[in-house]
């Protein structure tokens, strides 16, 4: 699952930088190039993209389309970055 993941970030990357949001596709850009980290931690920082004022989830893009996407793949990301993060601490999907 982490090369999904990695996949997602790359593909919101890309759209961020398309669309001018440079600070968070170079943010995501770096996210995606660390294998450095601890699988564990990496997976933490992904899912902080998401949380406090700031975060991604206030993010909104200009054109409809793009907001559309970029919101597809910021749940597909939290999605799957929550879930593998869940599955490597050992948690039950139902706790």
């Amino acid at each position: 699952m982490e090369k999904e993941i990695r996949n997602c970030i790359s593909e919101l990357a890309d759209l961020l930088e398309i669309v001018g949001e440079c600070r968070w596709s170079a943010d995501l850009k770096k996210l995606y190039k660390d294998k450095s980290s601890p699988l564990e931690l990496w997976l933490v920082k992904v899912t902080r993209l998401f949380g406090g004022m700031g975060s991604l989830n206030d993010l909104r893009l200009n054109n409809a389309d793009d907001d559309r996407v970029k919101d597809e793949l910021t749940s597909k990301l939290y999605d799957m970055a929550s879930s593998y993060l869940d599955e490597i601490r050992g948690k039950d999907a139902n706790d």
